[in-house]
C-alpha cells in the first residue's frame, strides 16, 4: 500500500480501527472531468472511487476531507458488512463509519460548481 498517497488517508485510518480491512484491497481512485452532478461515486464491488475533477479544483479541501471520506466509507461498509447490509447506502453502519472517521454522516453535499 502506498503510504504517501493522500487519497488513502481515510482507508489507512480505518485499517487501524478495523484490522479486518487489511484482508481487502485498498480502494483505487480515478478523477473524472465528466462527473459534474455529484462530487464522487463509489463502486464497492470493484473498490473503485471516482472523484469529480471540477469539484476537486473548486473545493479541494472539502473534496480531500469529507467527500473522500464519504466515498471511502461506502467501500469500508461494503468490506465490513457485505453486499446485503451495504444496500442501505447511507444507513446506520455507514453513519457509524463516518462518525468514527471524524465526520458527520451527511448523504449529500451542498457544494455548487460555478
Amino acid at each position: 500500500m502506498d503510504t504517501f498517497n493522500p487519497l488513502l488517508k481515510p482507508w489507512r485510518i480505518a485499517c487501524g480501527v478495523w484490522p479486518e480491512l487489511e484482508l481487502h484491497n485498498a480502494p483505487t481512485f480515478k478523477i473524472s472531468e465528466r462527473l459534474t452532478r455529484t462530487a464522487g461515486m463509489c463502486y464497492p464491488e470493484s473498490g473503485e472511487i471516482i472523484l469529480s475533477g471540477p469539484y476537486l479544483r473548486e473545493y479541494r479541501r472539502e473534496m480531500m476531507g469529507e467527500i473522500l471520506t464519504h466515498e471511502t466509507a461506502h467501500y469500508i461498509d461494503y468490506c465490513l458488512n457485505g453486499w446485503k447490509k451495504y444496500k442501505r447506502h447511507h444507513g446506520k453502519p455507514w453513519q457509524e463509519i463516518m462518525y468514527t472517521l471524524g465526520y458527520e454522516p451527511k448523504p449529500f453535499h451542498t457544494m455548487e460548481l460555478r
